[in-house]
């Protein structure tokens, strides 16, 4: 299909339909499932702004058509020698009746200082290109796009909105969900993240590197990492195991 037809489509979707159907319905025609949006990364994102302890107030997956995830924050860090930047991240899952808290963590490279918005995901045991681009950011809340090819198979899409507070004003949610689905953000698929009742029940469970040891109890778990598009197996806690 041309481009030229796939306007004409998208000029009658928009004169058949009602406003609220407008944008979703020519996004949803030009959606491509393999490759990743064009971005232009920001020239003029301040990371320092970005540093610091945020909430997660909606999140959005391309693999996920429920909600699943509770309770999800985040801290970024900036490395003082090179150009990298870290989250560290807590949630919990929302149909866990222990709310254990799980915590992960992502280091991106910084390929071009000049445009400090634009983010490769560094670690090396994860197939394809992570590419992050900070869409927006201003002192009290924030929108980041992730995106990743694999070969032969849908590309992994997916955004989330921070804010400093529990909240963002309704018109900052408006100007977000206006502007996502330009880039294949399907809105009927951006829930919501609950900041209620965040304290976990039990010790936190970490995603590789540390054991942490609970009172009588032994748990394995594989759950999906929800940065990430692959399967990520937490650590095994097992009191029994003194190493």
């Amino acid at each position: 299909m041309t481009y030229f037809n796939v306007a004409v489509i998208c000029f009658y979707l928009l004169v058949g339909f009602g406003s609220n159907n407008r944008q979703t319905w020519c996004y949803k025609l030009m959606k491509n499932d393999e490759k990743c949006p064009e971005v232009r990364a920001r020239s003029n994102c301040d990371l320092d702004a970005i540093k610091g302890a945020w909430n997660v107030i909606e999140y959005y997956a391309s693999s996920e058509e429920v909600e699943i995830y509770r309770c999800m924050r985040s801290t970024f860090n900036l490395s003082p020698d090179v150009p990298e930047i870290s989250m560290n991240f807590t949630y919990s899952y929302a149909d866990d009746p222990d709310n254990e808290l799980l915590i992960g963590n992502i280091t991106w490279n910084i390929p071009n200082i000049e445009f400090p918005g634009h983010w490769v995901h560094m670690e090396t045991p994860y197939e394809g290109v992570y590419n992050t681009y900070v869409m927006d950011c201003k002192d009290t809340w924030a929108v980041l796009l992730h995106c990743a090819e694999k070969p032969s198979s849908p590309r992994y899409l997916s955004s989330i909105l921070l804010s400093r507070n529990r909240t963002v004003p309704v018109n900052v949610r408006s100007y977000v969900h206006d502007k996502l689905p330009k880039y294949g953000v399907q809105l009927e698929y951006t829930f919501p993240m609950v900041q209620d009742d965040c304290s976990p029940a039990i010790e936190p469970l970490y995603y590789g590197g540390t054991k942490i040891a609970s009172t009588n109890q032994k748990k394995t778990a594989n759950n999906k990492h929800p940065m990430l598009h692959n399967d990520h197996k937490q650590t095994e806690i097992d009191e029994n195991n003194s190493d």
